[in-house]
C-alpha cells in the first residue's frame, strides 16, 4: 500500500509513503526526531515510524512510510471499517459498508475510498495468481523467516502474516521494489512485536533481508512527492 487515510473528526489525514503527511491538501514533511501538531493531532517521528495520536481519544497510528500501518485503539471506542466496531466481539467484525458478511477481498473494497475511481479493484482468488508459482513452495518461503530465532523469540500469532506474505509471493507483489515478500511481511511482524512490548533487534541478518537503512532508501526513493533532500542525506552514509 502507498498510503493511508484516516478521517478525524471530519478532519482527513493521508499518511504518504516518505513518511509525507497530507492533512486538508497540505503536505507536511517531518524531520527524523520531529514532532507537530496539527488540528486534533500530534505528530512525532522516530526515523523509522510515524506516530499519530488522537486528542483525547486514546487512538494510535503508526505507519512505517512504505506499506506497515498499525492502529492502536481502546476497547470502548466506536470503529467502523477494516477496524472492524471494537465491541468486545470479534465474530462481527469483517462486515462491509452495507453491513453484509463477505470475503476479505468484498468487505475491503467496499470501505475503499475511491472518489476518482482510479483503484483497480482486487482479484477475488489468490489462488489464481498462483498459476505460475507453487502455492506450497511460496508457504515454505514464507514460513522460514518466521522459523529464525529473532522472529521467534515474539508472542504474536504469525499466521495472518504469513497468509499475507503467500498472497504476495502469488501475486508478483514487490517486485517494482526488488525487495523479497518475506521480508516486508517480516518487518511488519517486527514492528508489531514492538508494539506489544518485545524488542528484535538485528533480525534482519539472521533473515537474510535488507538492513533497515536499505529498506528506508526504497522508502525516500519512493516517496510522493519524493524528498531529494533526505534522500541525498541517505545515499552519503553508505559512501
Amino acid at each position: 500500500k502507498q498510503w493511508y487515510q484516516r478521517r478525524v473528526r471530519a478532519t482527513a489525514v493521508e499518511l504518504q509513503r516518505g513518511w509525507i503527511i497530507n492533512h486538508q491538501g497540505e503536505k507536511l514533511n517531518i524531520t527524523d526526531g520531529g514532532s507537530l501538531k496539527t488540528g486534533p493531532m500530534a505528530v512525532t517521528f522516530d526515523g523509522k515510524n510515524l506516530r499519530l495520536v488522537l486528542d483525547g481519544s486514546g487512538v494510535e497510528v503508526v505507519w512505517d512510510g512504505l506499506v506497515s500501518v498499525h492502529i492502536l485503539v481502546p476497547m470502548g471506542v466506536v470503529t467502523c471499517g477494516l477496524c472492524g466496531n471494537n465491541d468486545y466481539d470479534p465474530t462481527n467484525d469483517l462486515m462491509t459498508r452495507d453491513a453484509m458478511e463477505g470475503t476479505p477481498v468484498e468487505i475491503g473494497d467496499s470501505w475503499a475510498v475511491d472518489r476518482f475511481r482510479r483503484c483497480q479493484k482486487n482479484i477475488p482468488n489468490s489462488n489464481q495468481r498462483c498459476a505460475s508459482t507453487s502455492r506450497r513452495l511460496a508457504a515454505q518461503r514464507c514460513e522460514a523467516i518466521f522459523k529464525t530465532n529473532a522472529l521467534s523469540r515474539c508472542n504474536i500469532d504469525p499466521a495472518p502474516f504469513i497468509a499475507g506474505c503467500v498472497a504476495d509471493v502469488c501475486s508478483q507483489e514487490w517486485v517494482i521494489d526488488k525487495v523479497a515478500p518475506e521480508c516486508i511481511a517480516a518487518s511488519t511482524y517486527v514492528q508489531r512485536c514492538v508494539l506489544d512490548g518485545t524488542n528484535i533487534w538485528n533480525w534482519e541478518n539472521s533473515a537474510g533481508c535488507p538492513p533497515l537503512y536499505r529498506m528506508q532508501d526504497i522508502i525516500v526513493s519512493e516517496g510522493c512527492p519524493q524528498d531529494i533532500e533526505r534522500l541525498l542525506r541517505r545515499k552519503a552514509r553508505l559512501l
